[in-house]
This record gives C-alpha cells, sequence and structure tokens, in this order.
C-alpha cells in the first residue's frame, strides 16, 4: 500500500509540473488586442486634381472619359465644392466644363469657377476638391519566431493585410470615420400586408404560373393508345 502511494505521489509531481508548463505563458484577453487597435486605419483629407485639355471650345475624347471618372470620385467621396479653373487665355471655357459636370450629375451649386493664375503654357482646365484617402500602419513585422506559438499569440503582422485591403477598397473611406445615418424604412409593403389583414384579405403574394414549382409531364406520345 505504501509503494502504491509513493508511486502515486512520484506521478503527480511531474503531471503537475507538465500541465503548469502547458498553462504558462497563457494567451489572454490583454494579450490580444483587436486587429483594429493593432494596425489603426486613419483617414484624412486630400486634395484630388485633373487637368483636362480644352482645343477648340470643347474636350478631346479622353478628357471627356477622364472628367467622368472625377465627377464619379467626387459624387462617391467629395467634400465641400469643386473647383473649376482656366486661364484667362481660355475665354468661357471653365463654364463649359462646369456645364458638363452638371450635365454628369454635380450640382450646380456645388461647382465654383476661377481663374488659373499659376503660368500654365497648355491649353488646360484644372478641377479640385477634397477628398479623403485611407490609410492603415505598415505591414512587415517579421520579428517574432511564426515557427514557435507555445503562448498562442498572434503574430506582429496577423490582420495587417486585412486593414490595408479594407482601407484600400472601401467607397467612401469617410464611413470608417463617421458611419452614415440609416435611411427612412420602407414600410410600404408591411402597411400593404397590415391594411390586406385588417381586411380579412390574403396576404401573400400571388405567384405567376412560371413560380408554381411544378414539373411538367411527359405527354406519351407513342402508339399503343387503344387496347
Amino acid at each position: 500500500m505504501n509503494r502504491t502511494k509513493t508511486i502515486f505521489r512520484a506521478c503527480v509531481v511531474p503531471l503537475t509540473m507538465l500541465v503548469a508548463a502547458c498553462a504558462y505563458p497563457v494567451n489572454g484577453p490583454e494579450d490580444g488586442p483587436p486587429v483594429e487597435a493593432r494596425f489603426p486605419i486613419s483617414v484624412a483629407p486630400q486634395m484630388q486634381s485633373l487637368r483636362v485639355g480644352f482645343e477648340g471650345g470643347g474636350l478631346d475624347s479622353h478628357s471627356a472619359v477622364d472628367l467622368q471618372r472625377f465627377a464619379r470620385s467626387y459624387m462617391n467621396n467629395g467634400s465641400g465644392s469643386i473647383r473649376v479653373s482656366a486661364p484667362r487665355r481660355l475665354d468661357g471655357a471653365a463654364n463649359v466644363v462646369a456645364d458638363q459636370l452638371a450635365a454628369l450629375g454635380v450640382p450646380r451649386n456645388q461647382i465654383m469657377i476661377g481663374i488659373d493664375d499659376i503660368p500654365n503654357p497648355a491649353d488646360e482646365v484644372k478641377l479640385t476638391y477634397i477628398g479623403y484617402e485611407a490609410h492603415a500602419e505598415p505591414c512587415g513585422d517579421w520579428s517574432s519566431n511564426v515557427g514557435y506559438t507555445a503562448a498562442n499569440k498572434p503574430t506582429p503582422n496577423f490582420g495587417c493585410a486585412t486593414q490595408h485591403n479594407l482601407a484600400a477598397m472601401v467607397a467612401d473611406p469617410r464611413d470608417l470615420a463617421t458611419p452614415k445615418p440609416l435611411g427612412p424604412a420602407d414600410a410600404g409593403r408591411s402597411l400593404t400586408v397590415l391594411e390586406k389583414y385588417r381586411k380579412g384579405e390574403i396576404t401573400v403574394t400571388a405567384k405567376a404560373q412560371e413560380q408554381s414549382g411544378a414539373v411538367t409531364k411527359a405527354i406519351d406520345s407513342g402508339s399503343g393508345g387503344g387496347k
């Protein structure tokens, strides 16, 4: 009996040490800050500009495509007004470009027309607006040994690529800083169903014949119609 107790005690001591070795160090909540805190995305205003060639009273095909892309970018994530300026020698050029911007969907009251006093030897019209760009912390920290993860802690680069992809793909970087407010709920269908329910009518939407899901049976046109 004493020998059994001795053997049991001898086994308990190394087992306790083994469990303690596996349990320390342990990755706790304080050791795993969220990816947003480790690689924060900063949103900062940036001046966006475009120069389009103006010849013969209008824009060439290449400049017209650039203007469409610039107008779409402004309407998606622009802030404030868009400024259109041209050299003094191009009389009326800024107004022509402004009219084209308005035709592309830019509100006319958000277009400012000015004179480009900076020396510009080319016949170009300059467009500028304040946009926002998102940037994430740089990646590339390989200081830890990724082959040894006894502490079960995330590697220094974990989540960095995801944050960079999010910063590059977000349509409007301002949404990362201040989310847009929710729009009004579309309760039209709900009110229709409620009114039908009150009147005791059928509330489900009628299905068309092609939405029935029934399988068409093949007609046997072979011989043997009569016995």
